[in-house]
């Protein structure tokens, strides 16, 4: 059976694949902060588990400047815990079967989320009683609280620090140390030239409210797909 999985941020940035590593008033970028991006977003990225996926979310605020803040709202860690715990130790079993997971393959993302999201409101309460011996409800309050000492401890990764954009293509780091007083130039340079893994084409849409990001893996039959960032503010 595989282990309940407790360490949600550094999954959402391995989500990403980025190997490397909102706004009250306008602001402006420049050729490589493009000022569509410039804004306060929530990502749906999807975790991966031999092939076989779900989706997390978490709030990415993109400055002009290219500085970036990466973190999880209370309601965002809920519910990427619950999807977690009911996707790793109540379907994923049942996905090793083959039969079980033919049903799976080429399935439009909406029908799929509905499925798991059914999931965790008809079976994981009872597997949360019978496994940790209190209710979902007393245990998302008591994982959260910990995920917050953790944070305030400095021990929770701080993720996206750093975006560049050019050319359709974006690129989210974990950390300038590699390109330290580096102009942007300098900096796109390295990174467009790290194929998947150092930037990914984007798309905007709904009046650019809606970001898509190319899948860094093209696995259509793996229920993978594309991270996707909506605006918040």
């Amino acid at each position: 059976m595989i282990k309940p999985i407790k360490s949600i941020c550094l999954l959402l940035s391995l989500a990403l694949c980025l190997a490397l590593g909102a706004c009250t008033t306008p602001q402006q970028g420049d050729e490589y902060h493009d000022n569509k991006l410039i804004s306060t977003w929530e990502v749906e990225a999807w975790i991966s588990l031999n092939r076989c996926y779900y989706p997390a979310y978490y709030t990415l605020k993109l400055n002009a400047d290219g500085s970036a803040e990466q973190y999880i709202d209370e309601d965002q860690f809920k519910y990427n815990l619950q999807m977690s715990e009911t996707f790793s130790q109540l379907l994923y079993p049942q996905l090793l079967k083959n039969d079980v997971r033919q049903n799976f393959y080429g399935m439009e993302k909406e029908t799929y989320i509905t499925h798991l999201r059914n999931a965790i409101a008809t079976k994981l309460p009872s597997h949360i009683e019978s496994t940790y011996g209190m209710t979902m409800e007393a245990w998302l309050d008591k994982e959260y609280a910990s995920y917050k000492a953790e944070v305030e401890a400095g021990k929770v990764a701080a993720g996206t620090t750093y975006w560049i954009a050019k050319d359709g293509k974006v690129a989210f780091l974990e950390s300038l140390d590699s390109f330290e007083s580096r102009a942007s130039a300098d900096i796109w340079a390295h990174v467009s030239t790290e194929g998947k893994a150092g930037c990914m084409e984007y798309a905007l849409s709904e009046g650019d409210s809606l970001i898509t990001l190319k899948q860094v893996s093209d696995e259509p039959y793996y229920n993978s797909y594309p991270v996707t960032l909506t605006k918040i503010k």
